[in-house]
Order: structure tokens, then sequence, then C-alpha cells
């Protein structure tokens, strides 16, 4: 430990005195430009000196390198790359980037009615669409709103070997595509497809697997029946 570090120097070191050479802790002397006399300290004597056990030393930092890639695969392991988006004003959600097929922006006037279900033309075909409020116990979709966002999540690949899915998720608003380090709590609200909640931005946030949601609701095979 020093006060401080001035400056660095190309020196010629030279020999010890004879007064002092056994002195481990100084490896030689040189003279600066102005007459001075600078002692070279001995890394390795001073150490010697301090009685410093090296062995020690190597194990300290293999335990602080294991502690620190334990920590890095914790942090690995809660993070999470989301889509984060609204149902209703107050409510967040979040799904996975890597469970997205494609995300839509619709005007609520395009949204067509085929008895009791929704559905969107979507790359010549019709695409049936899904409320949350119907599957979870959630708040509906605001009524007075004029643009729908459509989470489209990745089911299954067809015989051309493209990611297709059965149906689309109707939300009022995708607020933003981010990166979050969250620990799940499992505990509160239940339903298929939920993962659980934290807190992101301040807000509590469920967090949703959409194509479990499709599996576990049965609204696949409604849609098939």
């Amino acid at each position: 430990i020093v006060d401080g570090l001035l400056d660095s120097e190309e020196i010629v070191v030279k020999p010890l005195s004879s007064a002092i050479k056994e002195c481990r802790c100084f490896a030689g002397a040189t003279i600066l430009g102005d007459g001075k006399v600078i002692m070279i300290l001995d890394a390795l004597g001073i150490a010697e000196q301090a009685q410093l056990q090296f062995a020690d030393i190597d194990a300290e930092e293999r335990r602080r390198q294991k502690e620190e890639a334990e920590r890095e695969a914790r942090e690995a392991a809660t993070r999470r790359s989301v889509i984060y988006f609204n149902n209703a004003v107050d409510e967040f959600f979040a799904v996975p980037q890597d469970k997205i097929l494609r995300l839509e922006c619709v005007p609520a006037s395009e949204i067509e009615t085929i008895g009791s279900a929704e559905v969107i033309q979507y790359r010549g075909a019709g695409l049936p669409l899904i409320r949350l409020d119907r599957y979870l116990p959630v708040k509906p979709l605001p009524d007075a709103i004029d643009l729908l966002y459509i989470i489209i999540p990745k089911y299954s690949r067809n015989a051309d070997g493209e990611q297709v899915a059965p149906a689309g998720i109707l939300v009022s608003k995708i607020v933003d595509a981010m990166d979050v380090q969250v620990r799940l709590d499992p505990s509160g609200i239940k339903g298929p497809g939920l993962e659980g909640s934290a807190i992101v931005n301040n807000k509590l946030t469920i967090f949703l697997d959409p194509v479990r949601l499709l599996d576990e609701s049965g609204i696949v095979e409604k849609m098939q029946s």
C-alpha cells in the first residue's frame, strides 16, 4: 500500500552498498538527474519478510474465481429477454422473445367476428385471436381503443419448415423489448401458461409463456374441433 504513484521512468539500477545489501527489501538503487538517490524495492523480498504464504493466496484466488463464476451463472439463470406489454392500462406482462414469431399492430376495425370467435386476415388466411381475460384472471382490454397489438407465438413447423401459430394473442400495447434480470415468484396469480411474477420498471409484472398458454388452456384443441 502506497500513498500515491508519481511517474514511471527508465533507470539504471546500481548495486546496494555493502552497508545495506543484506536487506532483502531492496533490489538496488538509482540516482536521478537531480542527484537524489532512489531505493528500488524488491517485491519478492518484501513478501518473504512479511511471511506471505503464496499457496494461501493462490487458494484464495481460486475461491474468489469460483465464487465469481457461480455468481455469473446465477445471474445468467435469472436473465431474460422479454417483450414487455400491457393488457389493460395498469396491468403489465412479459413474454420470452424466443417464444415469439411476430408482433403485429392492427386497427381494431380490421378484427372480424365469426360466431363467438375473433379472427384477422394474416398472410392470406384467417388467424384466430384470443384475449387473455378469457383464460386468465386479468382485466379485459379497454373498449375504446383504435389500435391493438397481436403477439403471434412460435408454435410448430409446417411441412415447409416454417414456424406457424394457431392463434394470436390480443394486447393493448407493446411497451418495450428488453433484457431483465429477475427471480420469478411462482405464487400469487395462477392460470395456464403463467410462470410467475416479478418487479420490472417498478411495476408488478406477470411473466407468461404464450406457447404453454395455447397448450394448457386447450385453445388449440377447441380451434381444431
